[in-house]
């Protein structure tokens, strides 16, 4: 055991993950009680027990954090010797306390003293910094906590509802259930308004005593805000169990199995671990034994490492137990109490015997450490990474190629810096040992940023390495229709325009076609399994059935062919649905390489460290890649449903109004807000469609056109729940029970409205994720098409003191892998965390046509949001033609037919380019496209502490091609395919033969074996041999010919008026703001860029010789170059002798 900690320590692999990292150090030794245990041996001389506590405890000391504690168990035999020894190594001034744990409850028949407790003793790092949690007081510690009335929330207690003064306003007369009315005491009034007590009487809070005659009191619960308290040392059985108590828990676990004799019980660790560290923080074990303190920290979502010395009690109790803990077959212990349900790993690890024998008074190498084990060995002792001569495309982190991919998908930076982390740790995972274990990662993206683009984007990187077979797990049919869309060519919603890579996509509907076989047995097909989780691991399905069944044309079933797939790669969508032992185990028969987990709120159990890429909602909403949330309560104390219903349709109608009128104004394709209302009942929900339904509300406009969808809607509500973006969808109000199924989340949801949960609970990205995405793609620049209003229970009041409880829950972590240059300008791989938010303030609604305000969540009344959506819709709708005694101008418009390029490849006449090319190509394959190579070294930092630091090179005669020769004939053959289909080449019979003399000096250019050179690097070569066909052409293809024929028309372009207006042409400058006061422009109102615009409005309007002007807006008079490059000028300015002058505004730096 006590190498195992020293490996711990030094090893670099586990010093980086735990030195200083450890949190919680539990040491339940044998007690040198001269006992003899089956598991252990109890029975040392008292210094050699003091000598080995002694070691641990040091080492131990390394590993702890500076704000960790060790705990250390023991009885009376050697209790007050571990307490002074304790002091020695942690200093006196850190022992924070001894705990004495009552292990018997019932007296024994000792011969002397009947013993019923154990000590533990406790010491901090640093007790400076030590942070501790406090205890969550049990329902037997609080007795004044009951529930005479059976209310579902659970036990409360009752408090008085008057408070001291009088004050008009919280006077009011109070009837209780018998009729009687009930005043405040003398000099004494209510706790709240009138308004409020209402309230909590709706939501059963008033509490008028068991006959319902008493004084109203106030209702609270125990599991809205349980107390706290300080741990004390008195730990009895009764709050932290006894022994056998823990002897049956392991008893039920392994029931065939001898007892162990030491367990201890999972309440016990439980407290222990509660205290003394949080979720994801490390806990150590360093005398494993039975495993307990390791299976209640996994249920606990702590990290942990354990340290046995007996291999037998590992393989019979330890790995066994923590098995079931993990596949979710542990129902004992605090199972229930810590609501776990399985998932996550662990892995075992030997600390090898050593490196070298001694015989004969000399040293010879073991036997295990021969073939080249003592250099792995060596190496993983110092640091130091241990790199085969040759390395495979998996270890080069090609930053070209990613860029390239970006470009292609218009990947949002987001999803560029995802890709990113994938490629860089997939590449760090396997450099070293191509047999490591499957790589497994989750990617944390908040919806609406666009999973669906880092999937399509990793798929292009990783096929481009040679990887053919990938696989898509989505939890439902919802999800598979929309991922089979994305990857079908001509669907609206496909990315494949964006790829080079096409996968055949093959689902558990089509698996058993011909065709489909055929690309499954084509090793060079890049093949896209898509399937829901259903079929994964429910063979008794029926979709199960099919996948599971054997196929004759495969010669196994179609998951048997997953599994004998060497290169699979999963993506798991909506990854935390699927966090249960049945799906890890699925997946792992499955033996992927890599495993890729996406999801826009990971699964609590999943280990921090496998988040590779983590972007907020917080960072999403920073940065306006999602609609702006909008708080919204009234100011007055109307919160019955039908009201809050009724301020939902305006807001939904005046947006929809909003977006009909911009539509026109911008030709964009229409969108039909909807409302989303949330119901926390069935019974609640038949409410609101009784509301919606009476002919009286909004006048019956939506009697017919709200959708339900809870557990007991009809399956053509689910259909219809699939097509809200549909333009003939009729529905415009969703009423939903619970959550919404996984993967439904649309566009044009622009307002969510809940009858009962509070704004809070509308906040988690399970709900509010529901109407966050862009229409769009982008904002529109009209602020209220590019927010989404949440209504709750809260008035305005409220929601503004709560700005700071909200503000809490966009509070987050920004996590990336990234390569970054070091001091000595290598490029070595980090992750980067940075914390981010986003404020929550009152709204400060602007002008429609002026720059939005700075990114955050605001907090608006109703009137206010509704003022501001008609201000918008005012200013869509206000027309500014040219003034009627504006001269008339006429604008030339030079009729033009499309280009006629009558281009052929045999215009180009000089091949040398081509050939150079190909002489470049084999001088250096890889220029310029900054393969990288990763390494690794041991550094000496300032603080005298040795740390691994990643290195990078570039990789050129050392990086080898896993690629297979290619014939000439069919490099030729694709060369000529490729120079073909250049966008620049027409599409001619005639151009085969021209393509091949320019592929044949290509080839001459790579001189004698070319074949070789292009099968490692054919991809690359290829696109760089059209580019040089591209430059070429531009230098031999004749000028486009037109049919110039000039028309004049006459000027009359309608703007939109600005609702902000100026008379201040001189004054401080205001971007958007419409000017008055020109009487020489064409237009009542002039609106510009910049104040150097505004400059040049005024010279030409006290210009004498200026007659009249126009500013001119983007499209107005658009002049088109020869080079079909477009210009759009700023003013027209006529002179009083009748000419025209074209005038653009540059600064001094523009000009050339």
């Amino acid at each position: 055991a006590l190498s195992a900690l020293t490996a711990l320590g030094e090893i670099s692999e586990f010093a980086e993950q735990l030195v200083g990292k450890v949190k919680v150090a539990y040491l339940d030794p044998p007690f040198n009680t001269q006992q003899s245990f089956l598991h252990y041996d109890d029975a040392l001389e008292h210094s050699v027990w003091l000598t080995m506590m002694r070691d641990r405890l040091v080492q131990v000391k390394t590993l702890l954090s500076d704000s960790g504690s060790v705990w250390v168990h023991c009885d009376d035999s050697e209790q007050a010797y571990l307490k002074v020894m304790m002091d020695e190594v942690f200093g006196r001034e850190n022992h924070i306390g001894t705990m004495i744990w009552q292990k018997r409850f019932s007296r024994s028949n000792d011969a002397t003293i009947s013993v019923s407790h154990d000590y533990i003793v406790v010491f901090a790092r640093n007790v400076a910094n030590l942070a501790w949690n406090r205890l969550i007081s049990t329902d037997t510690q609080i007795g004044r906590y009951a529930n005479p009335d059976d209310d579902p929330r659970g036990p409360w207690s009752s408090v008085s509802f008057n408070a001291p003064n009088i004050r008009p306003n919280l006077t009011y007369a109070i009837v209780g259930p018998t009729e009687r009315e009930h005043w405040p005491p003398r000099g004494r009034c209510w706790s709240t308004t009138e308004a409020e007590y209402q309230r909590l009487h709706d939501d059963k809070r008033i509490w008028f005593g068991a006959d319902g005659t008493g004084v109203p009191r106030l209702k609270r619960f125990w599991n809205e805000n349980p107390p706290e308290l300080t741990p004390w040392t008195w730990w009895p059985h009764e709050e932290v169990g006894h022994t056998q108590e823990s002897m049956r828990e392991l008893q039920a676990l392994f029931p065939n199995a001898a007892p162990f004799s030491t367990p201890k019980p999972e309440r016990l660790l439980h407290r222990i671990i509660h205290i003394g560290s949080n979720s994801g923080d490390i806990v150590l074990d360093c005398f494993l034994g039975s495993g307990t303190t390791a299976a209640v920290a996994h249920k606990l979502d702590r990290r942990w490492v354990g340290v046995e010395r007996s291999s037998e009690t590992l393989d019979t109790y330890a790995i066994p137990r923590l098995t079931k803990v993990v596949r979710g077959e542990d129902a004992g212990g605090i199972t229930e109490t810590a609501g776990w349900e399985g998932g996550g790993g662990f892995r075992v690890l030997d600390v090898a015997p050593s490196m070298f024998e001694q015989a004969g008074g000399q040293v010879f190498l073991s036997e295990w450490a021969t073939n080249g084990r003592l250099a792995e060995a060596t190496a993983a002792q110092l640091g130091y990474d241990v790199m085969s001569a040759a390395t495979s495309d998996t270890d080069i982190f090609d930053l070209d190629r990613i860029e390239a991919i970006a470009a292609r998908l218009d990947l949002r930076q987001p999803n560029k810096e995802a890709l990113e982390s994938i490629v860089l740790e997939i590449a760090n995972h396997y450099q070293i040992d191509k047999k490591s274990p499957p790589f497994e990662a989750v990617v944390d993206v908040a919806t609406g940023v666009g999973k669906t683009f880092i999937l399509a984007a990793a798929i292009e990187f990783l096929a481009t390495d040679g990887v053919r077979n990938f696989a898509v797990i989505v939890p439902g049919r919802t999800i598979l229709d929309k991922t089979v869309a994305n990857f079908t060519p001509g669907h609206a919603k496909s990315l494949l325009s964006g790829m080079d890579v096409r996968p055949v996509v093959i689902t558990s509907d089509t698996f058993a076609t011909p065709a489909m076989r055929a690309a499954m047995d084509d090793p060079d097909q890049v093949k896209l399994f898509i399937f829901t989780v259903q079929s994964l691991i429910k063979p008794d399905t029926k979709s199960g059935r099919r996948t599971h069944k054997f196929q004759e044309g495969l010669g196994e079933a179609f998951y048997g062919h997953l599994q004998g797939l060497e290169d699979l790669v999963v993506f798991a969508d909506e990854h935390h649905t699927y966090y249960s032992p049945s799906f890890s185990q699925a997946v792992r028969d499955l033996h992927p390489r890599v495993l890729i987990g996406l999801t826009a709120t990971p699964h609590r159990n999943t280990p921090r460290d496998q988040i590779i890429y983590q972007y907020p909602l917080a960072a999403a909403i920073a940065e306006r890649l999602v609609k702006t949330p909008v708080l919204v309560g009234r100011k007055d104390d109307r919160t019955d449903p039908r009201t809050k219903l009724l301020d939902g349709i305006r807001l939904l109608e005046l947006k929809e109004q909003v977006m009909a009128s911009w539509r026109r104004e911008s030709g964009i394709a229409p969108v039909t807000p909807i409302m989303l209302v949330i119901a926390p009942s069935i019974a609640e929900a038949d409410l609101i469609t009784a509301i919606v339904g009476d002919p009286s509300f909004a006048e019956g406009r939506y009697a017919d056109k709200v959708l339900t969808v809870h557990s007991n809607a009809p399956d053509d509500a689910l259909a219809a729940l699939d097509r809200l973006e549909q333009p003939e969808n009729p529905f415009r109000i969703v009423v939903s029970v619970g959550m919404l199924k996984e993967g439904w989340d649309v566009k044009n949801v622009y307002v969510i409205a809940s009858l009962r949960a509070s704004v809070s609970d509308i906040l988690t990205e399970q709900t509010l994720g529901r109407g966050l995405r862009l229409p769009f793609g982008q904002y529109t620049g009209i602020e209220i098409l590019d927010t989404l209003e949440v209504l709750g229970h809260e008035r305005y009041e409220e929601l503004l003191k709560k700005a700071g409880i909200y503000n809490e829950q966009f509070i987050d972590r920004r996590t990336r892998s990234v390569l970054r240059s070091n001091a000595h300008g290598q490029l070595v791989p980090v992750t980067e965390t940075t914390m981010v938010s986003v404020p929550i303030a009152p709204s400060e609604h602007i002008h429609p046509d002026r720059q939005q305000t700075a990114p955050g969540i605001a907090i608006g009344g109703i009137e206010d949001t509704i003022a501001a959506a008609q201000s918008a819709l005012a200013w869509l709708d206000a027309s500014l033609p040219p003034k009627s005694d504006a001269p008339q101008l006429r604008i030339p418009r030079l009729r033009m037919t499309a280009p006629i390029s009558h281009f052929t490849l045999a215009d180009i006449t000089d091949l040398d380019p081509f050939r150079r090319f190909g002489e470049r190509v084999a001088a250096d394959p890889n220029d310029g496209l900054k393969r990288v190579a990763m390494g690794a070294r041991v550094v000496t930092g300032p603080d005298g502490l040795r740390r691994v630091e990643a290195v990078t090179t570039r990789a050129v005669d050392a990086v080898q091609s896993p690629a297979f020769p290619m014939p000439l004939a069919e490099v030729r053959a694709r060369l000529i395919s490729a120079v073909l289909n250049a966008s620049v080449v027409p599409a001619r019979a005639n151009q085969s033969v021209s393509a091949a003399r320019i592929v044949e000096a290509f080839l001459a250019g790579l001189g004698t074996a070319p074949e070789k050179i292009l099968s490692a690097h054919f991809e690359r070569a290829a696109a760089g041999l059209v580019r040089e066909v591209e430059t070429q052409t531009q230098k031999s293809a004749p000028p486009p010919s037109y049919d110039e024929v000039v028309e004049l028309t006459a000027f009359n372009a309608v703007r939109t008026a600005r609702v902000e207006t100026s008379e201040a042409r001189y004054g401080t400058f205001h971007k958007g703001a419409g000017y008055t006061g020109y009487a020489k422009s064409a237009y009542a109102q002039d609106w510009f860029d910049s104040s150097t615009e505004r400059d040049v409005a005024n010279l030409l309007e006290d210009a004498d010789e200026i007659a009249s002007w126009v500013r001119l807006q983007i499209g107005d008079l658009p002049i088109l170059w020869r080079d079909l490059k477009e210009y759009n000028p700023d003013f027209v300015a006529i002179e009083t002798s009748g000419d025209h002058w074209l005038i653009e505004t540059k600064m001094d730096r523009e000009m050339e």
